[in-house]
Order: structure tokens, then sequence, then C-alpha cells
């Protein structure tokens, strides 16, 4: 991904281990949490901050799971009451999202959709890291089906996830033969006209792809972006909304979400207890900081301690003399140039992905005004100034 390996450490999930703070060189005691937002997504937990009596939690993109809650980690958190800073995705932070639905729920809508045209080819969305459930699930529901998809890309990443060879569970395992048994490449120009009719399934990226294709069935894709822009920003999401057909693009969408739902945030806020908290990105839902004070009144406790130094990113390198700080200084630009052809990577493919989103829906709103498909290359350009790096 053209990341400089030297910035990069393999790191098993829910094990501890020892980092070198580069700015104090105190001994930190670090532990990567699932995120439960996507595959490799994790939160950081941190130890051990100022002689033991303080400790950090990053979120990323993270998704509420009930695994979270038995984590040996943030329990351990929890219980010390001396969680000095909270870092929290808020990309869902609005009131329109007090409540969504579980990914099991949404998966359970999903096969329910499905099942409704048990005579149709199905057309289902694969946008990119993130919807992996919702693939495995309905292969596992359709055993004998065979599923091709139209992106190579976007199925050597899915070979990639289930490929694992550090998780020997029995899901990652069932998952891998899955992959294995069921999903293939579509090659349109090798294709047998006659193999084609028979085949029920296909991943397509977005509509567009399906359009090129020449594909025609049921289309089916699940995200929360699409309930976003037709809520309008004038009422909240119904976390049991049954899935719903665009009258225009004749595409139906299942509510599914990546991140979490403002309640599921409330939890985690008020099970911490953070003296601090600080939102990672702007809500997608308008595209404003929130207003931590006010969705999180109450949950947080009073400083009693000290409060953790600025974030050394944010201060000004030119006033740090030591010569442990001008390494640190070294370091985070060195990790900043390694990463940055990977996120102008993830830039380009997000912006097409909204483009394709701009095209389909017909719905305007705070957020976007969403234009006809010449405007779609402006409308991406707006929303990627707003959103963060990641899928939906």
């Amino acid at each position: 991904m053209g990341v400089d390996p030297e910035v990069v450490y393999e790191r098993d999930v829910d094990q501890p281990f020892q980092v070198i703070d580069p700015l104090t060189s105190a001994s930190l005691t670090a532990t990567l949490v699932d995120a439960g937002h996507c595959p490799g997504s994790v939160m950081v937990v941190l130890e051990d901050l100022h002689g033991g009596n303080m400790s950090l939690v990053h979120t990323g993109d993270f998704r509420w799971h009930d695994g979270l809650g038995h984590n040996v980690a943030l329990q351990r958190v929890a219980s010390s009451m001396q969680c000095d800073k909270l870092y929290l995705d808020t990309s869902w932070a609005h009131q329109a999202f007090q409540q969504l639905p579980t990914k099991e729920t949404s998966i359970s809508k999903l096969l329910d959709l499905i099942n409704g045209f048990p005579y149709e080819r199905i057309i289902l969305h694969s946008h990119g890291l993130g919807d992996e459930d919702l693939l495995w699930g309905v292969a596992k529901r359709f055993p004998n089906d065979r599923f091709l998809f139209g992106d190579a890309k976007r199925l050597a990443e899915i070979n990639i996830v289930m490929s694992d060879p550090c998780d020997m569970s029995n899901v990652s395992i069932g998952r891998a033969m899955i992959g294995l048994r069921q999903f293939a490449v579509l090659d349109v120009s090798n294709a047998d006209h006659v193999d084609l009719e028979k085949q029920r399934f296909f991943v397509v990226k977005d509509h567009s792809q399906k359009i090129g294709l020449g594909l025609q069935g049921i289309e089916i894709s699940c995200s929360t972006l699409w309930w976003a822009c037709q809520s309008g920003g004038q009422h909240a999401i119904n976390a049991r909304c049954e899935p719903i057909q665009d009258k225009k693009t004749r595409v139906w969408h299942v509510l599914y979400a990546m991140h979490s739902s403002l309640s599921e945030l409330q939890e985690l806020v008020g099970w911490l207890g953070p003296r601090s908290l600080e939102g990672i990105c702007p809500v997608i839902h308008g595209g404003q900081r929130p207003d931590m004070d006010v969705l999180f009144q109450g949950l947080t406790r009073p400083a009693m301690h000290k409060s953790l130094p600025a974030d050394p990113h944010n201060q000004s390198f030119g006033s740090i003399q030591s010569d442990e700080q001008a390494q640190a200084k070294d370091l985070y630009k060195r990790m900043m140039a390694s990463t940055q052809p990977y996120i102008d990577e993830r830039r380009k493919r997000s912006r097409k992905n909204l483009q394709a989103i701009c095209q389909e829906s017909s719905a305007a709103t705070d957020l976007m005004v969403l234009a006809t498909a010449e405007n779609a290359d402006g409308d991406a350009d707006d929303l990627l100034d707003l959103l963060t790096a990641g899928q939906f």
C-alpha cells in the first residue's frame, strides 16, 4: 500500500504490549481492541500514562458490539475510573441517528428481502471493506449458489480478509471455505450466455457498474448514507426501518451501519467515564462538529488530576529542543509522508463511490445538494471535504 515498513508493526488484538512515548521516553501499555467497523479496524487503549495513573482510548472508526462490553482492556479502563481522554468516532453523533439496527438485524432484513424474490436474479452492492458480513450472511443462507463479482479488486480484498493465517477460529475457517467455494470473478468476455442466465447472485460496486455490465434483476444496496440523504435532517432514522425501493433508480436499500449510533456512543462514554472527550471527525449528517457537551452531558467525570499534555502533533515543532522530541518530529513526518499515497488512493476510491451515490439519489439535504450525473463530480468533492476517510 506504499506505507513505509519502518513505521508499521504487527500486533495481535487483545494482547497488551509495551510502547515507548517518543516525547517522554516513558513506557506505556498499549492494547488493540476489535473496533467492529471493518476487517482490521481497531481501537487503541493506552495505559500507564503519568506513571500508571491514567489511560487514554482512541476508538478510530468503530461500531459498538457485544464483545466490547466484555473486553478486558476496556474493563480495566472503566473500573479504574482513570480514563483521562476518549477520542470518539462521531460519524453518527446526531439525534437523527439515536438508534441504528445491529449488523445482525440488518443481515436478517437483507435475507428477508431476498427471500421475497425467490425466482429473481439478485444484484448486491459491495462498496468496500466493511460489508463482508452481509456477503457471508447471504452466501451462508444460499450455500449452493455462486456469487459472481463484477469488480475483481473487490473480490481480491475479500480473499485477503478470509485468508488470515492468524485467525483459525471456526467462524474464520467457515468464511474462508465460503469464499473458495462460492465467490468468483464475473468474466463477461468468456462467460457462456446460458450459464449467466442460470446465475442468480451477482455482486457489483454500485448502480453504475450494474448498468455497465448490462445486468437485470433485483438490485440491493446496504448503507446508512442513503437513508441520511432521504431524511433531509427533518426526522430521526427509525432503527426498525424496513427496506425501501428508490423510485428513481429502482434500487432496494437496507439500513446497515458501520459506525455507532448516538445511543451506542453514549453507552460507551458513560461506561468509560472519561474526563474529556474529543470527536475525531465531523458528523456525516450535516458535516458539522458535534456539540459534545450537549450530547454527552453528565457522562464524563470531573477532572481530579492533571490532564495529559496536549497532542504533540498540534504543537509547534519549532519550539522543541530535546533530542527525543526532535526524533519524534522526524518519526511523525516520516509516518505522514509514507501514508499519504495510501490516503490519496482511498480518497480517490471514496470519491468514485460518492459520485455513484450522487448520481443515484434524488434527495436534497443540508449535507449536500444532489445533482444530475454531469454535476456528480463536484458533489463528490464537496462531500469529501465534509466526510472523513473510510466507508459508510
